[in-house]
């Protein structure tokens, strides 16, 4: 996937960083690369991904309901909404 491509180059970055000083003598550098990588890391966490929203009722059978380009707490909301509408014909959806 992308996102993990992305941290795990940032990580090989760090790696290379790390061996070229001695973190005991250089604290302070050691410390902003540190908090550079969390919040590089943690922003690349919430990639946004194609889901599919997959619902069966008893009168057409399965239907799925793709979702593109949706982080995982909206894809979940959308197909919460897909679900309470089925539920009315006596069905449920649920998240890929």
């Amino acid at each position: 996937m992308f996102c993990f491509e992305i941290s795990s180059s940032i990580f090989d970055a760090i790696k290379i960083i790390f061996k070229q000083f001695n973190p005991t003598k250089n604290m302070k550098k050691l410390v902003l690369i540190l908090a550079v990588a969390v919040v590089a890391t943690t922003s690349l966490t919430s990639c946004k991904k194609d889901y599919n929203c997959t619902c069966t009722d008893p009168f057409a059978g399965t239907t799925i309901i793709p979702i593109n380009n949706a982080k995982k707490d909206d894809a979940n909301t959308i197909c919460d909404t897909q679900n309470a509408f089925y539920a009315l014909l006596g069905g449920s959806c649920s998240l890929d």
